[in-house]
């Protein structure tokens, strides 16, 4: 089972980095850049499991260097939050917060009279695992207090979703 799992993530990165040559021959404009950098996310997404880790952070500079080149905030803050996830997982946690502390907010603040501030992915997860727990906790809480209605079961562009994410991080919160 594993070996097929292997395989496929091989074969995936195989195709993604097709692509990747494919899109590089096209005319380079918004859309292809941010073709490009969302081919990188699914890259990095399949490279993860090969723990192919100095590949991931390339790909994720790679995004990031056409995040900024476009001022996509959205897909910076993305990249961010990968980065902090990524160096967390390295065991370089300054690192790590560096990088979660420039994602963008989730929820997204949807008014300006929001008295709580959004909680940043990654962030709370990248205090726990660097030891600082009572951080990791509070930051879990705010995740809780914000993530309320439609918003409980949303991603925000992630791979889980956010309520779930801290809820598993942080039973009994």
């Amino acid at each position: 089972m594993r070996a097929a799992a292997r395989s496929a993530h091989h074969e995936a990165v195989t195709y993604f980095e097709q692509a990747l040559a494919a899109l590089a021959q096209l005319p380079e404009c918004r859309d292809t850049l941010e073709q490009a950098i969302d081919l990188r996310f699914d890259l990095y997404n399949a490279l993860h499991p090969l723990g192919e880790e100095a590949q991931n952070l390339d790909c994720l500079h790679a995004a990031e260097a056409l995040a900024e080149r476009l001022g996509d905030d959205r897909r910076l803050g993305r990249i961010a939050s990968q980065l902090g996830i990524h160096f967390s997982a390295m065991g370089e946690h300054d690192r790590a917060i560096a990088a979660c502390q420039r994602a963008s907010p989730w929820p997204p603040p949807v008014a300006p009279s929001t008295s709580r501030s959004p909680p940043r992915p990654g962030l709370g997860q990248t205090y726990y695992t660097g030891g600082d727990f009572r951080q990791g906790l509070e930051i879990a809480r705010q995740a809780m207090a914000v993530l309320t209605g439609e918003q409980h079961s949303a991603n925000f562009g992630r791979g889980s979703q956010s309520a779930v994410s801290s809820v598993v991080m942080w039973p009994g919160v």
